[in-house]
């Protein structure tokens, strides 16, 4: 069984002209206080993986022109060390 983390932030996406929430996943590495990047996904493809009625309503009929293959999205480190963000 693997263990991971996850980093939260907020960024602008220029093809929706607004602020998004990212999530970068991060694969722990042995007990070295270390981890490896996995993915990332923001708000908006999030959501709209969701039935309808469980969207938020204020991102509700959002589509990620890009379908969630974008730059804005490469913006997390490829490692970090967990002690830096005090896990």
């Amino acid at each position: 069984m693997g263990y991971y983390t996850t980093i939260g932030k907020m960024d602008y996406c220029p093809y929706l002209k607004m602020n998004v929430s990212l999530t970068g996943k991060y694969n722990l590495i042995g007990d070295r206080c270390e981890a490896k990047f996995s993915y990332a996904t923001c708000s908006v493809v999030e959501n709209s993986i969701k039935p309808t009625y469980e969207q938020n309503a204020s991102i509700k009929y959002l589509k990620c022109p890009q379908s969630g293959n974008c730059e804005v999205l490469d913006n997390f480190e490829n490692g970090i060390n967990l002690k830096k963000y005090g896990l």
